[in-house]
């Protein structure tokens, strides 16, 4: 755990000290193995751009409590397909993510949030021409207004 923390340290202070702020929550939440994978996934994230790993740590506990792990894996790899393309539109996506979950269950769509972020993903991964960050732009969107 701690050479984790330590090689994201060594990315971005500012990353460093979210999550030093954020471990003690973090830690209760999810427990040391939880943690590390926590970890793990802010050490991909920073690989992708160091901002959104800092808001990725800052959204995690909201995330982890609707969707798992595997909920934040699945927004990490939304985030990083649209990051590609224009990182500010990935930052969006993460910070709006625990509250477009919410209202995904509240609309009746129970447990399609990951389905909904996979697809966002394929989708902003697989265009090369800014197109494909528009098309998933829409489907967040569009999911958004479903529940209405």
């Amino acid at each position: 755990m701690y050479e984790q923390a330590a090689g994201i340290a060594g990315s971005d202070w500012m990353l460093a000290s979210t999550i030093m702020e954020e471990s003690p929550a973090l830690l209760a939440k999810t427990g040391s193995e939880g943690f590390c994978q926590l970890l793990d996934l802010t050490g991909r994230a920073a690989g992708v751009n160091t901002t959104m790993a800092k808001h990725l740590v800052e959204a995690a506990p909201a995330i982890i409590a609707r969707t798992g792990f595997e909920g934040l894996e699945t927004l990490l790899s939304c985030a990083a397909a649209i990051a590609a393309k224009d990182a500010g539109a990935a930052l969006g996506v993460v910070d709006r993510s625990a509250a477009l979950i919410d209202r995904l269950d509240q609309g009746g769509y129970t447990d399609i949030s990951s389905s909904v972020y996979g697809l966002v993903a394929g989708v902003a991964a697989g265009r090369r021409d800014g197109i494909g960050r528009s098309i998933a732009d829409n489907l967040f969107h569009v999911a958004d207004k479903r529940r209405a």
